[in-house]
């Protein structure tokens, strides 16, 4: 009886190894955006490392609510940084520029790279930003409502290049 539940721990250990590697759900793919600490989602698909490290602080907004409140702390994006097998992934400022209390984060692969999906503000404000990328650069924006899930505007970014 012992040696069947072993071979049923073992087997299904084996299964769950098996698994993470074919299919590629290595690591964090999602996460909670923290204030003024690093917030790091990788994964691993199709032998490919991907890793995103998003950073963001609190800082004092004083033209967000109407009537002005000096008190309210919004929680701002300060940078995103994505590296794919260990090369960076230039990432520009307009990616995350606006993006303010920004609150979850979750990364996942899609068929041309990688998608990095951020949802953030609150009620009437709610966001969605979903960032494409592949191993060179990210490639497009799309910025949604929270509201109506309509599409705001997508942003296209075509490749650097570099004049010697």
């Amino acid at each position: 009886m012992k040696t069947l539940n072993i071979v049923r721990v073992v087997t299904a250990l084996l299964f769950s190894v098996w698994f993470l590697m074919a299919y590629g759900q290595g690591f964090v793919k999602g996460s909670t955006i923290s204030a003024d600490q690093t917030t790091n989602l990788k994964l691993i698909e199709k032998k490919i490392n991907v890793s995103v490290q998003i950073n963001a602080k609190r800082m004092m907004v004083e033209d967000v609510a109407i009537p002005p409140r000096p008190e309210y702390m919004a929680l701002i994006v300060t940078k995103i940084s994505i590296t794919v097998d260990g090369e960076n992934v230039f990432v520009p400022r307009s990616v995350f520029a606006d993006l303010v209390d920004a609150n979850k984060a979750n990364l996942e692969a899609f068929e041309k790279g990688w998608k990095l999906t951020i949802v953030g503000g609150d009620a009437s404000d709610t966001y969605t930003t979903v960032v494409f990328f592949n191993n060179k650069q990210v490639t497009h924006l799309e910025h949604f409502s929270g509201l109506e899930k309509d599409l705001m505007y997508r942003t296209k970014y075509r490749s650097l290049i570099t004049i010697p």
